[in-house]
């Protein structure tokens, strides 16, 4: 009798250890899927909340690059001078030379530590999109015109996607009007205005830029 109750009692306890072992019951399933679905609409929401904040700044970014590079252009244009643009033909009067995409003009700045320079500067870019704006630069020493150094060329900003400058002039009545070229003798632009664009990831950025040139001021 004693051995019967004992292995109808292992039995009973293999039974049990036998369901225990058989698996997860339906609600132990139900309760794994609905957790696995919520960690996964959080993992959706917060890669596209980062993924617009890397855009929002990646877009402040480009967009204070294309600032940056309006800034340079208008202060290098503030500095233009009245001096001829080729300083090898003495029967040049020409002071300014501006198109739609590119302008020439002499500035000066300083060369080494006590002694100053002219140089000879042209800012523009290809028509085509992605093109990179350049500055090329002549520099000539005062005392000895005739003597031009190699020319050097800067990149100021790649991927233009469009940079177009205007000229303040007067018509025939003696009214400012803006035009698309300056090529006039011994005569700078009161004011240069322009627009560029910038290409970044597939978007446009584009900044304004006026500079007022302080030198026309005092030519007749």
């Amino acid at each position: 009798m004693i051995k019967g109750r004992t292995s109808s009692a292992k039995l009973k306890l293999f039974g049990r250890e036998s369901e225990a072992d058989a698996g997860f019951t339906l609600i132990e399933v139900l309760v794994t899927l609905s957790l696995l679905a919520l960690m996964a609409v959080l993992t959706t929401t917060f890669l596209s909340q980062l993924g617009i904040f890397n855009n929002r700044q990646n877009g402040r970014t480009f967009q204070q690059e294309a600032d940056a590079a309006a800034r340079y252009i208008e202060r290098t244009l503030e500095n233009a001078l009245a001096l001829p643009i080729d300083v090898n033909d003495n029967s040049s009067r020409v002071f300014f030379h501006g198109e739609s995409k590119r302008v020439t003009f002499v500035t000066q700045s300083r060369s080494g530590i006590s002694e100053a320079a002219t140089r000879t500067v042209q800012i523009g870019a290809t028509a085509s999109s992605g093109a990179t704006l350049r500055q090329t630069i002549i520099q000539r020493r005062f005392g000895d015109s005739t003597r031009r150094l190699p020319a050097r060329s800067v990149v100021i900003v790649d991927n233009v996607g469009d940079l177009s400058f205007l000229y303040l002039d007067q018509n025939d009545e003696g009214r400012p009007i803006w035009v698309a070229n300056w090529n006039k003798e011994r005569s700078l632009p009161t004011a240069v205005r322009f627009s560029l664009s910038l290409r970044r990831q597939g978007d446009r950025y584009n900044s304004d830029g006026s500079a007022r040139i302080f030198s026309a001021i005092f030519l007749p």
